[in-house]
């Protein structure tokens, strides 16, 4: 996580930024505001920095329970899942001769 002020956003609140879908989802439920998506291409993927106002300074406290809690369990889970679908499907697939 990454705290930084972001232009445009008025009164100047702080902002927390994080590229973890499952941690700005978290952020979201626990009442912070989404202010921006920047889109931030690497090796050649397409990533989102969520950008978050914290004027309250919760961002710490809110990352750490969400590390403690069942919301990171069920993401884990889910990501676990969505990885042995693919190795089946990738199972499935004629593989191309040479």
């Amino acid at each position: 996580m990454i705290s930084e002020k972001v232009e445009g956003v008025t009164a100047s609140p702080q902002v927390v930024v994080t590229t973890d879908l499952a941690l700005a989802a978290y952020y979201s439920v626990k009442g912070l505001r989404l202010i921006r998506l920047k889109k931030v291409g690497r090796n050649g993927r397409n990533n989102f920095n969520f950008m978050f106002a914290d004027p309250e300074d919760r961002s710490s406290e809110l990352g750490i329970d969400y590390v403690n809690s069942e919301s990171r369990r069920f993401d884990e889970s889910m990501r676990a899942i969505k990885k042995a679908v693919s190795q089946e499907r990738d199972k499935e697939r004629p593989r191309k001769r040479r």
